[in-house]
């Protein structure tokens, strides 16, 4: 089955908490007129934040794991995605923000301490790759097998992610443990100044898309990557790290511009990839991949291709248009 329709599980696993989290606080008035509803939507977020957890460090797996699937055949899921296990940990960081408590703060500082893992084994792998590495083994060893590389995403994720976390940290009053995470040095030896150094220098490389299927440069990737250098932008001058702020600030407005480019307005939506590496592959360039990327790089203070977005909005209404009269079920 193709990559494309078999969504990997971390994604879903997301996504009850996340809908249920979002429907409670869009509508507390139908919640509350709603006695079934509310005691519904109370045990279901139970059940997904067990579900969610189940899959983070389970049995026989490196501390920190988020493992995409239990699913180890047809297919084989049973690895740990850059990517995935950036967008799970960060709900995880939500999660710690509504309810601090010591297993949580432990598993997020497990997480950071196997993406730092990951990021030693990855350089001189594959001279092509380096941070972009997509999955590894759930050992937290890298898997050296063939696969679409790289996949530039994962280190802007990832970042996004543990900065969120070295940010709580800081609130808590632990500068020792953040100084860890973000040592400000060059060559650096933590794990959000490396991914940062790796986005800043990397996101002109044409890579492999979040679907695995195509090799361009991707709008969802290029969200992901601005996001990660607007946030670390600020956090490097939050720990006076200015040089690298100012660094990073510019690669993101570079960044802005290019993504500019991926709105089409004769097609009226956005493009999901330019200069793909198979122009018949997908020629529409119309794809979820540019909602999703919008929502995951959301900011409160930055409108920036946000979901409210004319653009955005004309290509939800766009996709949605592909799907009518050809399944059923919409």
């Amino acid at each position: 089955m193709p990559k494309s329709i078999v969504m990997r599980w971390s994604v879903r696993l997301l996504t009850p908490f996340v809908l249920l989290t979002c429907f409670a606080a869009a509508a507390p008035s139908a919640v509350a007129d709603d006695p079934a509803l509310e005691a519904w939507i109370t045990t279901e977020t139970g059940v997904a934040k067990q579900r969610l957890f189940a899959n983070i460090s389970p049995p026989g797996c490196a501390a920190g794991t988020v493992v995409a699937s239990p699913s180890k055949m047809d297919p084989d899921y049973f690895f740990h995605w850059v990517r995935d296990g950036a967008l799970t940990m960060d709900e995880v960081v939500s999660l710690y923000d509504q309810e601090p408590n010591a297993p949580t703060l432990q598993t997020l500082k497990d997480y950071a301490a196997l993406s730092r893992v990951h990021q030693t084994f990855t350089p001189g792998m594959n001279a092509n790759t380096d941070l972009g590495e997509p999955k590894f083994l759930v050992s937290g060893a890298v898997f050296d097998g063939q696969w679409g590389r790289p996949q530039n995403d994962g280190p802007a994720l990832r970042a996004m992610t543990l900065i969120r976390f070295a940010r709580r940290m800081l609130d808590d009053g632990d500068a020792a443990y953040v100084a860890s995470l973000y040592d400000g040095r060059l060559p650096t030896h933590s794990v959000i100044k490396a991914d940062l150094e790796y986005v800043s220098h990397h996101w002109q490389d044409r890579d492999v898309d979040l679907w695995e299927e195509t090799r361009g440069r991707h709008f969802y990737t290029r969200m992901g990557q601005h996001r990660a250098l607007r946030v670390g932008t600020e956090f490097a001058r939050q720990i006076n790290d200015g040089g690298a702020a100012d660094f990073y600030e510019g690669q993101a407005g570079q960044l802005e511009d290019a993504i500019a480019g991926h709105w089409d307005q004769n097609r009226g939506y956005v493009l999901a990839t330019l200069e793909p590496q198979d122009p018949n592959f997908k020629p529409s360039q119309l794809d979820v991949s540019i909602v999703l990327a919008s929502l995951h790089t959301d900011a409160p203070n930055d409108p920036f291709f946000g979901p409210t977005d004319d653009r955005i909005l004309a290509t939800a209404q766009a996709l949605a248009g592909t799907f009518r009269g050809h399944f059923i079920i919409n």
